[in-house]
This record gives structure tokens, sequence and C-alpha cells, in this order.
């Protein structure tokens, strides 16, 4: 029988108070204190209290057969801390019973000036410069966070679907991949414009550093759809699984890329930047290790009669485009860090 681990993920949104008028230049406090504690507080008492008691009731009945993982981000735990602590204790209980695993996630997934109309047409109507900046950076660095956490989902997604013979999880990335596309096509246009409404010497300094970032970000999409193509056409049609030999060849390479793109992600949402140069130095040195264990592959390919030459090919673009994966997030986090500085 084949065993599961549940995931759950606990996040809430900040909600933005209406900003008016005559507060522009006079009010620099953007929140809704109560909407935030009420939406925290029916959610916590809906939900997340009755589901943490119904797990930790499991944890007694099935002992260690019971497996549970959650992220939790960051807003969410100031929420929790703030209005609803026995969601805390609940969680640390069950940490307690060692049933539980606990996974990385970023501070804050807001794309507010997307989904928030006000808080855009506050940035395009407001006059005082620190308003705008403030919101269009903050904006910035939540986008690019959320676009290395959904990197990092996606190559994991791909690389699973792949060893595991999951078509299903191939095509639900591959819309993902889709949809992300077309939301960061608007999100650029609509962060352009706020930035052209700030002073021409901050345009200048920062609008280099803002279009490599996004273009960076819009690199992971297309670099993970050429990985995913190949990976999807091979199981959908031909599947030959990958030789445990390059399975497990693969594995701990996967696992630096994926925490790599985890602490790119909490660089960026903590806009906290002083690892940067080890990170890249660690993005450099595993690109190395990319290119001896592609060489090594293709040495195999060429000298080896009994390995299947599609399921190899499939491998070997995996690898390269894994390279690839590498450049963009060292671009982004580079872009994001001077964007931030200048």
């Amino acid at each position: 029988m084949k065993q599961i681990c549940l995931y759950f993920e606990i996040h809430q949104p900040v909600h933005l108070k209406r900003y008016r008028f005559f507060e522009i230049g006079t009010d620099h406090y953007y929140y809704d204190d109560y909407e935030n504690e009420r939406g925290i507080t029916e959610t916590a008492e809906r939900s997340y209290i009755p589901a943490l008691k119904a797990m930790l009731e499991m944890t007694k009945t099935y002992g260690k057969f019971f497996k549970v993982a959650f992220s939790l981000s960051g807003v969410a735990i100031e929420l929790l801390e703030d209005y609803s602590p026995e969601v805390i204790e609940l969680l640390q209980e069950l940490s307690n019973t060692g049933c539980v695993e606990f996974l990385a996630e970023p501070y804050s997934h807001g794309l507010s000036s997307l989904a928030n109309e006000d808080v855009f047409r506050l940035m395009m109507r407001s006059r005082d410069p620190e308003i705008v900046w403030d919101l269009l950076s903050k904006n910035v660095a939540e986008v690019q966070a959320s676009m290395a956490q959904f990197a990092d989902s996606c190559f994991h997604g791909i690389e699973e679907g792949l060893v595991d013979n999951r078509p299903s999880l191939l095509r639900h990335v591959r819309r993902d991949l889709s949809k992300k596309r077309d939301m960061l096509k608007k999100i650029r246009r609509r962060q352009i414009l706020a930035l052209r409404k700030l002073p021409a010497d901050i345009v200048i300094e920062r609008n280099t550093w803002f279009h490599v970032g996004i273009n960076a970000s819009m690199q992971y999409i297309y670099c993970l759809t050429r990985m995913l193509e190949p990976v999807k056409e091979h199981v959908d049609n031909n599947f030959t699984p990958l030789s445990k030999e390059m399975v497990d060849e693969f594995k701990p390479v996967k696992e630096k890329i994926e925490a790599l793109l985890k602490t790119t992600a909490d660089s960026i949402s903590q806009r906290s930047f002083d690892n940067y140069r080890q990170t890249l130095k660690e993005a450099d040195k595993l690109k190395d290790e990319l290119s001896v264990v592609r060489k090594r592959h293709i040495d195999r390919m060429q000298t080896s009669h009994t390995q299947n030459l599609q399921a190899g090919l499939v491998y070997l673009n995996l690898l390269q485009e894994s390279q690839q994966l590498l450049s963009n997030m060292r671009h982004q986090l580079r872009a994001v860090k001077k964007f931030e500085e200048n």
C-alpha cells in the first residue's frame, strides 16, 4: 500500500485600508487592522483550530504512521501571534509529536498592485514619490520572491512527474506556467507605470535593474517550459523510466537547487541580502557540478549499448535547463538587490 503525506499551507493576506485623497502625504499607515483581525480569527475558529485538533487526535491514534507537512507564511505567523495564538500552540503540539515537517515559505505572497485595484490607483494618483516608492519597492520584492518560490515548486513537480510517471502532475505544472506567464505580463505593465511616477533620477538609477529582474522572472517560466515539454511528451507517449543511476545521480543536485531557490525567495521576501555573495557562490559551484554530471552522462550515452536513448536525452535536457535555472536565479537575486540599494 502506498503511503501519503498530507501538505497544508497556512497563509492569510494583509488587508489594506481604503486610502483617501486627503491622507496622501499625512498618513503613511496603510493597513486595515479591523479587517485583518476579523479575517484571521474567523478562519482560525472555522478552519485552523478544528483541523489541527483533528490531526492531534490522528497522531494519538496512528502514531508515526500519520504524516503531515505544513508551510506558514511570515504574515500568517504574525497575524496568528497577534490575534489567534491558540493556532501557534496547536502547531507546536503537533511538532512535538514528531509526525510533522515544516516547509519553507516566503514571508508574503502579496501581489497587491494586481489584486487590489485601490493600491494600484493609489500609486497612479499619488504625487508623493515616497508613497509610490514605498508601495512599488514592496510590491517588486513580493512578486520576485513569489516567482522564486513558484520556480522551486514547478521544478520539483517536473522532476517528480518524470521519476514517478505522473502525467497529471505534469499537466498541472503546464497550466500553472501558462497562468503565471499571463499574470506576470500584467504585473510588469503596472509596475512600469508606477516606476514612471518616480523622479527622473530614481527612474534612471533603477530602470535597468527593474527590467533585469522582471526578465529573470519571465525566464524562469521559459526555462521551466523548455524543461517540462520533453518530460511531458516522454511520460505521455513513450514512458521508459530513468535508470536508477540517473535518479540517484540527480537527486542531490535537485535538492541543492531547491534549497538555493528557497534561500533566494527568503532573501528577497525579507529584503535582506547579507548572504547575497554566498548564495551566488553556491549557485556557481552547483552550475560547475551540473557541468560535470552532464559530461559524465554524455560519455555514458556514447559508450553504453543498453541505455534507453530517449530517456537519456530527456535527462540530458533536464541537466541543461537546470543549469539555466540557476543562471536565472543569479540574475534575479542580483537585480532585486541592486534595485533595492541604488
